[in-house]
């Protein structure tokens, strides 16, 4: 029995010789830098932000068994600066958990919102928190926002974390500007549809304006001797015809003027933009007279037929 137990003991030794060999080894294979310990923390929120296990994060500092606020503890090295600074940064602040989640459940407006709260409260925050709300910005349908930060972590990125940012950007303003381009349709097309009310109202008053005064005119000169009726009838006739061609003339004269189709502008068609983020580059139009960055093209005017009048 003795003989076995020493047996079983040796072997235990050198099996826990081994462990230590392990443990000594994964140590060595992890460069320390330094962390200080901020309010808060723990042995355990501490190994978290930096990606490793507890036990790893104390084998790293066999000889502190208690941590305290300020004090200067080892922790692996291998992360970058803006992952060190994330990772502490999502550590303290559960709000971002619940903007992640917001953007997963697709609500990208309280996703946006929140991510917009934390920036204001840490305007120093990781690029990765801009980019975030960058995205839940472009899934919202805010463009200009998008834009802005978008435009941030490029301009930021030196280590190229964020390739996708410049072209998220990039099609953010292509969008932006079809839109401004559809809006600026629309206004035009109500513009040119005051104007021509307008001008038909003043037109038609115009005119009943000088048939009216033709009118009086003929009477007056109905009013002469029995003697010379007949020739007064045909003079006053003769006048009431001339004024009367006089007044349609007038009205005629006024109604060119006015006669631009106020449906498309008197260009005899309308622009309709096709479904689509636009063009990868400007394209000149002839029609336009302009680089357009968007895909169109031009519907014969339905009100004045394509002939640009009414």
């Amino acid at each position: 029995m003795v003989q076995i137990r020493e047996i079983i003991d040796a072997r235990w030794l050198r099996m826990l010789s081994l462990a230590a060999a392990s443990a000594i080894a994964a140590v060595q294979s992890l460069s320390a830098e330094v962390h200080v310990v901020d309010r808060g923390e723990t042995w355990e929120s501490i190994a978290a932000t930096y990606g490793i296990d507890e036990p790893a994060l104390k084998r790293l500092n066999t000889d502190v068994p208690l941590i305290y606020v300020g004090m200067t503890i080892n922790v692996p090295d291998g992360m970058t600066a803006e992952e060190a600074a994330s990772a502490r940064f999502y550590a303290n602040h559960p709000m971002k958990l619940d903007a992640v989640d917001a953007y997963e459940r697709k609500d990208y407006k309280k996703s946006a919102k929140l991510f917009s709260e934390l920036i204001k409260n840490h305007p120093d925050a990781p690029l990765e928190i801009y980019y975030k709300r960058g995205l839940a910005y472009y899934n919202w349908g805010k463009m200009n926002q998008t834009m802005a930060d978008m435009q941030y972590v490029s301009s930021r990125d030196a280590k190229k974390e964020f390739p996708k940012a410049a072209s998220i950007y990039r099609d953010a303003q292509r969008i932006e500007e079809q839109r401004a381009a559809e809006r600026a349709a629309i206004v035009g097309a109500v513009v040119g549809v005051a104007a021509t009310a307008t001008a038909t109202y003043f037109t038609a008053k115009a005119a009943s304006e000088q048939q009216s005064a033709s009118s009086a005119s003929s009477s007056g000169s109905g009013g002469s001797s029995r003697s010379s009726s007949s020739t007064s009838s045909t003079r006053s006739s003769s006048s009431y015809s001339s004024d009367s061609d006089s007044g349609t003339a007038a009205a005629s004269s006024s109604k060119k003027k006015a006669s631009k189709c106020g449906a498309c502008g008197g260009r005899g068609y309308n622009v309709e933009y096709t479904a689509g983020y636009g063009l990868a580059k400007p394209e000149y139009c002839a029609e336009c007279g302009k680089d357009m960055m968007s895909n169109h093209w031009h519907k014969k005017c339905q009100r004045c037929g394509g002939s640009g009048v009414e």
